[in-house]
C-alpha cells in the first residue's frame, strides 16, 4: 500500500461524533441571611433507649458520659448503640480538645477472662469511633476487672488538663 498523507482518505477512517453541547451556566441564588441556630442539646439527639444515660457537657468540670449494656460474654458492639456513639464521635470531630475515656467492664468468674472480654468490648468501641473519624489519640481504653459485676462499657468524655 503506498503511505496516505491524509487520514481522512485511510481505508476504514469513520470522523468522530462532536460532543454534545454544554449547557450555558446556570444562575446562582441570591445569597441568603441564616440566622445562627444553636445545636440541639446531645441528650436530645440520642435515641429515647439512652437519653437517661447522656448529659451535656456545661463546662470543662462536668463530663458527658453513656454506658452501652453487652449482652453477657459478648463481645460484639450492640447494634442499639451506634446512634450513642454516632453523636459521641460527632462531637468529639467538633470539638477537637476533647478525649475519650473507654471503660470495658465483663462479669465472669475467672479474672483472666473477664479482663479479655472487657478489652475486647473497649476495642469494638474505639474501633467504631475511628470509623466515624475521631483521631486515635483521642480515645484512651481500659479493661475494669476489679469485681465488676456488669456487662458493659462506659465511654466519657472529657477535657484533658
Amino acid at each position: 500500500l503506498p503511505p496516505i498523507d491524509d487520514l481522512s482518505q485511510a481505508p476504514g477512517f469513520a470522523p468522530l461524533p462532536l460532543p454534545a453541547p454544554i449547557a450555558p451556566p446556570v444562575a446562582e441564588a441570591p445569597a441568603q441571611d441564616f440566622k445562627a441556630v444553636p445545636p440541639p442539646r446531645l441528650s436530645e439527639l440520642a435515641p429515647s433507649s439512652r437519653r437517661t444515660a447522656l448529659a451535656a457537657p456545661i463546662s470543662a468540670e462536668q463530663d458527658f458520659s453513656t454506658d452501652i449494656a453487652f449482652a453477657g460474654g459478648s463481645r460484639s458492639l450492640p447494634g442499639d448503640a451506634m446512634p450513642a456513639l454516632a453523636t459521641i464521635a460527632d462531637h468529639m470531630k467538633a470539638n477537637p480538645g476533647l478525649q475519650a475515656r473507654v471503660s470495658g467492664a465483663a462479669a465472669a468468674d475467672d479474672p483472666g477472662q473477664a479482663r479479655d472480654v472487657a478489652l475486647a468490648r473497649a476495642l469494638a468501641v474505639q474501633r467504631y469511633l475511628l470509623s466515624r473519624g475521631v483521631m486515635s489519640d483521642a480515645i484512651k481504653v481500659q479493661p475494669i476487672t476489679n469485681g465488676q459485676d456488669r456487662d458493659g462499657v462506659s465511654v466519657t468524655l472529657v477535657v484533658p488538663a
